[in-house]
């Protein structure tokens, strides 16, 4: 199986970012504390312009290993609650 190069990756979820722009509220609602919001996303397209140190795990499986929660591939992830063990 061959992978996509990083930079391809990159455009890949440049566009999906660009594409969700449109569908996003303009600021986090008190009902929907969390939810990705314009502000957050123009600034996920920044940084990801920046290229910051985000990489791909050498493991794929390790992406949905239990205590891996936090980790160089999580470019945007969400806490569901104040409690990490029931996340």
């Amino acid at each position: 199986m061959t992978h996509p190069s990083v930079p391809d990756i990159y455009a890949a979820i440049k566009n999906d970012l660009h594409n969700a722009l449109p569908l996003l509220d303009p600021a986090s609602q008190p009902d929907d504390y969390g939810r990705a919001t314009i502000p957050a996303t123009e600034q996920l397209l920044e940084n990801l312009i920046k290229n910051y140190e985000f990489r791909l795990l050498d493991n794929i499986g390790d992406i949905h290993a239990f205590g891996n929660d936090v980790n160089d591939e999580l470019v945007f992830s969400r806490l569901y609650g104040r409690n990490r063990l029931t996340n």
